[in-house]
C-alpha cells in the first residue's frame, strides 16, 4: 500500500512534465507544492499549479495560454477554492505588418489606472512608430478564480491607454478605466504616466490617477533615482493616495482621510561585495503621522539589518537577516530571521514577536527544482504558528 502512495504521488509532481515535456509546440512549467500548518487546528495541502503555452506550427502568430490551479485540503476542513483558473486565453501576435496584437479570454491585465483579472477582450495596436493604443473590455473575473464567468448585463469593465515614446526623451502615457453594474457607472478613473531620464544617473517618474465620478484626485506619485556614482545610489519619493471607495457605496457616507507617504533611500558599497542601505519613511494622515527608520548591511549572502518605527501607527524596534548561502554547486540554503519589540500606542503593552524560515532549494539543471522550508512565528495572538512548505517545479 505504501508503494502504491509513493508511485501516486511522484505521478502527482512530475505527470505534466512527462505529459508535455515531448510535444515540442508546448512550452511551460508545472508547480507542485505541499503546505502544512498548524494553528488550532492542523492542515495539509496539496496545490498543483500547471501554465502551459501552445504554439501550433500550422497557424502563424497565434498561441493558446492557461494557466491553472487546484488545490486538495487533507485536513478536518476543507480550505480554498478547488479549482482555479487564473488565464485561458488565446492570443494572435504581430498582425497587420507587426502592428496589431489580439487576445480573448481571461487574463491579467495593468494599464495604470485598472488592474487585475478580466474574461474579456483585449487589443493593441501601434497607429505610428512612437503612439501605441490599448483596449480591453469584459467582466470581472471571480474573486476566488473559479471557472465562471459572469454575466455581461449585472456588470463590466473597459479600459484604455495611449503611449507615446521618445517625445523629448519623454515616455507618455495617459489611461482610462471605467467599472458599470446595473447600468451605472461605480468607479471611473483617468490617469497620466509620465518617465524621463536625464543622461544615464538621473531619472524621474510620475504618475497620478483622478476619479472623475467624485471629481478627487485619486494617487500621485513622484519619485527620482540618481546615480552619483558606481558606489553610490538615491532614491527619493513621494506618494498620495486616497481610499479606494466605489460611487454611491456605503462608505461614501464616511469621510475618510488621504494618506501622503515620503520616503528617502540611500545605498553606499564600501567594497565591491560589501555595503550599506539606508530608509527614511514619513507617513502623514490628516494630522496624524508616523516614521521609519531602516539600516542595513549589505553582503555577497544577504542582508542584516534594524529598524524603529515611531508615531501614530505604534512603537517598534526590530532586528532582522535574510542570508543565502550556496552550500554546493546545485544546493542553495536561505536563512531568515525576524524580530521586534512593539507597541500600539503609548498606553499599550509592549509584545515581542519572532518570526524564522530555513529553506533548501535543490536545482537539477534548468529543467528542475526542488525545495523544503520550514517557517515559524511566535506573536501574541498566536504561540505557535508552525508551517512547512515543499515544492517541485518542473520546466519544459
Amino acid at each position: 500500500m505504501k508503494t502504491k502512495l509513493c508511485v501516486l504521488f511522484f505521478l502527482f509532481i512530475f505527470s505534466p512534465a512527462v505529459v508535455f515535456s515531448g510535444i515540442p509546440q508546448i512550452s511551460g512549467s508545472s508547480a507542485t507544492s505541499f503546505l502544512g500548518f498548524k494553528t488550532d487546528e492542523a492542515h495539509y495541502n496539496f496545490y498543483q499549479h500547471v501554465s502551459l503555452a501552445y504554439r501550433p506550427e500550422f497557424v502563424r502568430n497565434f498561441s493558446i495560454h492557461i494557466n491553472l490551479m487546484g488545490l486538495t485540503d487533507l485536513g478536518p476542513a476543507s480550505v480554498g477554492t478547488p479549482f482555479q483558473v487564473y488565464g485561458a486565453y488565446l492570443d494572435w501576435r504581430h498582425l497587420w505588418k507587426n502592428r496589431l496584437n489580439v487576445s480573448l479570454g481571461r487574463k491579467f491585465y495593468f494599464n495604470g489606472v485598472g488592474v487585475g483579472y478580466l474574461d474579456g477582450g483585449f487589443l493593441s495596436v501601434r497607429a505610428l512608430k512612437k503612439i501605441r493604443f490599448s483596449f480591453f473590455g469584459g467582466v470581472e473575473v471571480p474573486y476566488n478564480r473559479a471557472p465562471k464567468v459572469y454575466r455581461l448585463q449585472d456588470g463590466y469593465v473597459i479600459g484604455g491607454k495611449v503611449q507615446v515614446k521618445n517625445v523629448y526623451k519623454t515616455r507618455l502615457g495617459i489611461s482610462f478605466y471605467r467599472k458599470v453594474r446595473n447600468h451605472a457607472a461605480y468607479w471611473q478613473l483617468v490617469g497620466l504616466d509620465l518617465y524621463r531620464p536625464f543622461g544615464q544617473t538621473l531619472f524621474w517618474h510620475a504618475r497620478t490617477s483622478f476619479n472623475l465620478l467624485e471629481s478627487t484626485l485619486r494617487k500621485a506619485l513622484v519619485n527620482l533615482r540618481w546615480l552619483p556614482s558606481k558606489k553610490l545610489l538615491f532614491y527619493m519619493e513621494g506618494f498620495y493616495r486616497t481610499p479606494q471607495v466605489y460611487h454611491d457605496s456605503f462608505f461614501e457616507r464616511f469621510e475618510l482621510e488621504g494618506l501622503t507617504q515620503g520616503r528617502l533611500n540611500a545605498v553606499y558599497y564600501f567594497s565591491k561585495k560589501y555595503g550599506l542601505t539606508g530608509d527614511l519613511l514619513w507617513i502623514f494622515t490628516g494630522e496624524k503621522q508616523s516614521q521609519k527608520f531602516r539600516l542595513g548591511v549589505l553582503t555577497p549572502y544577504g542582508i542584516l539589518g534594524f529598524q524603529q518605527d515611531l508615531g501614530f501607527a505604534g512603537f517598534q524596534i526590530r532586528a532582522y537577516a535574510d542570508v543565502q548561502y550556496p552550500v554546493t554547486g546545485a544546493l542553495k540554503a536561505r536563512l531568515r530571521l525576524d524580530y521586534s519589540n512593539y507597541q500600539i500606542s503609548d498606553w499599550s503593552e509592549s509584545y515581542i514577536q519572532f518570526g524564522s524560515a530555513f529553506r533548501l532549494a535543490y536545482q537539477i539543471k534548468e529543467r528542475f527544482l526542488i525545495s523544503l522550508e520550514d517557517q515559524f512565528y511566535n506573536n501574541r495572538l498566536y504561540k505557535v504558528d508552525n508551517r512547512i512548505l515543499g515544492q517541485v517545479i518542473c520546466r519544459f
